[in-house]
């Protein structure tokens, strides 16, 4: 299995590096957004759209899997 380049992208500001991950480095970075995810009474709506980010990256992860 050849070690695939995940794009950049907003999900992974803040998440270390992010320039030519590996699927394996792309998974953690993942599950350390969707660890720190909780919800804010000043800010409802950024929990949503970062939750819909981690779930674009996941299906993103996934595809880029089964092509390899």
């Amino acid at each position: 299995m050849s070690a695939a380049v995940i794009p950049r992208e907003a999900v992974w500001r803040g998440t270390g590096r992010t320039e030519g991950a590996t699927p394996a480095e792309a998974a953690a970075a993942i599950a350390r957004l969707v660890e720190r995810l909780t919800p804010d009474r000043r800010d409802p709506e950024r929990f949503h759209l970062e939750k819909s980010e981690a779930i674009r990256a996941c299906r993103r992860l996934a595809r880029l899997l089964e092509m390899t």
